[in-house]
């Protein structure tokens, strides 16, 4: 098996792609293929899975090929209007062409190319087209074609709205619907210059993996509407009572941003009126991203967009028909409590405002605080155990591992050593180095170009004979760790 797109990726890379929002989506066949032996037509296929930025294992299979025989794989930037060349149709562009790799089919006419695709190279957004051509002196003109396939490179990890709920936004806005916000009651979000007066609503966001939160849109209006003056601040709160406890303190919060501004000072009209007898508008809000969640447990934060210096109706979210779960409210007459929207007469308690984020793991790879606990709570203590039992000792330092994407050996990159044992404590620098320079050896054995992989390291100190083991962990670590 080779690799025929790790240095075309690459060279994608480099000319610089606008990083964008690219959703996945399942590479689509086209064009016509050309029969060959059996009468069969040869087929590229992924297994349906998209080309995922960042995807170390994404392949390309040819079936049903002439067995034993010469082919070629051709990959370009874009399609062709069929072409006729030697008795098939040449579906993809030769003139971004960006090349022909050439190998040989196996006995069943099989043949898988391995297309690990780079991580954060700029890519997402490209699309691939990939057509075969083999060698077979049953086809009409001694060569037999696959159709076309087309693969667009997606993100590593889409973003996500944490506010949907069954795959509708709080605001409607993905389908269009103004009724879920038209003339809905207006839901204040607005403080004043001493931030003694103020009038707010919290948001609820509920995750259960570690994510970056990108981007605050939804339904709202101002009934000044002047949209070009807007000033806005951030507020993340773990809790209703860090939220409700002393109004708007920076101090209180897990996260304050206080430039927060609108992406278009000439918001769209969306979701017909706003009691406050203006249009209601989309309102997009841009920040400095930030993380929140929890690899091991779900967790629920409360994110407050609030227009400073405002008066009463400065900004104020439009509730919607849409529920997304109960958001809550406080102002300084109720400080220091919190009222769910729900127990204010509104049903469903939601405001109509959608949180976006990235998931900070991609579905392939795995936290390092999942392995991190795996390794306390199970591995170390069973490693332990089944030495002791047998009258030995050993030791499990934790290794992390980069393996470069295109050459090179891997590296260690963090290493921590066994501490659920007194006689880890402080391994000598020469066991270390063993147990390292073997655990370096399985990664580059067992780990694809690209791969952040975690590993323990066995090794015996009852002073037998030296043994280390490596033991591979999690072979897709998210990235960057630190």
């Amino acid at each position: 098996m080779i690799r025929p797109t790790l240095v075309c990726l690459a060279l994608l890379g480099v000319a610089g792609a606008t990083r964008a929002q690219v959703e996945c989506i399942a590479p689509v066949h086209y064009g016509n293929g050309t029969a060959g032996t059996y009468g069969l037509t040869p087929i590229l296929t992924t297994g349906g899975k998209p080309a995922r930025e960042g995807d170390p294992t994404f392949a390309l299979h040819l079936s049903l090929a002439r067995p034993l025989s010469p082919f070629g794989l051709g990959i370009s930037l874009g399609p062709s209007v069929p072409l006729p060349f030697m008795g098939v149709e040449l579906v993809i562009d030769f003139v971004a062409l960006l090349g022909i790799v050439p190998a040989f089919t196996s006995s069943t006419g099989h043949y898988t190319f391995e297309m690990p695709i780079p991580a954060e190279s700029g890519i997402a957004g490209f699309a691939l087209h990939a057509q075969a051509y083999v060698a077979d002196p049953e086809a009409v003109q001694g060569l037999a074609a696959s159709g076309g396939i087309a693969m667009l490179i997606c993100d590593l990890a889409p973003e996500i709205n944490l506010r949907a709920a069954n795959g509708i936004d709080a605001s409607c806005a993905s389908t269009f619907d103004s009724s879920c916000t038209n003339m809905q009651p207006p839901l204040p979000s607005h403080v004043d210059a001493t931030r003694s007066s103020y009038d707010v609503t919290a948001l609820r966001v509920d995750t259960n993996q570690r994510v970056t939160v990108t981007r605050v849109t939804g339904v709202g209006a101002a009934i000044a509407e002047d949209y070009e003056s807007f000033d806005c601040e951030l507020f993340v709160f773990e809790s209703e009572a860090d939220f409700a406890s002393s109004g708007l303190d920076p101090a209180n919060a897990l996260h304050h941003d206080p430039d927060v501004t609108l992406v278009d000072s000439s918001p769209e009209a969306f979701g017909g009126q706003s009691p406050l007898g203006v249009t209601n508008r989309f309102l997009e809000f841009e920040f400095e991203d930030f993380e929140i969640g929890d690899a091991l447990a779900p967790k629920t934060y409360w994110l407050v967009i609030v227009r400073e210096n405002s008066g009463d109706d400065g900004l104020v979210w439009s509730h919607t028909l849409t529920d997304v779960g109960v958001d809550i409210r406080t102002d300084d007459a109720a400080a220091p409590n919190w009222t769910s929207l729900d127990t204010l007469g509104l049903s469903p308690g939601s405001a109509a405002a959608d949180v976006w984020a990235r998931p900070i793991c991609a579905s392939f790879q795995t936290d390092l605080a999942v392995v991190e606990q795996e390794v306390e709570t199970w591995h170390r203590p069973n490693l332990h155990a089944a030495a002791t039992a047998l009258g030995t000792e050993v030791c499990a330092p934790l290794f992390i591992v980069e393996k470069p994407f295109m050459a090179g050996p891997p590296e260690v990159v963090l290493e921590a050593q066994d501490d659920a044992h007194s006689q880890c404590f402080g391994l000598d620098a020469q066991t270390l180095a063993a147990a390292r320079a073997a655990v370096i050896a399985a990664a580059d054995a067992q780990t694809d170009g690209g791969a952040t992989s975690a590993w323990l390291c066995v090794v015996r100190i009852d002073g037998a004979d030296a043994l280390y083991l490596p033991l591979l962990l999690a072979d897709q670590l998210c990235t960057p760790l630190f």
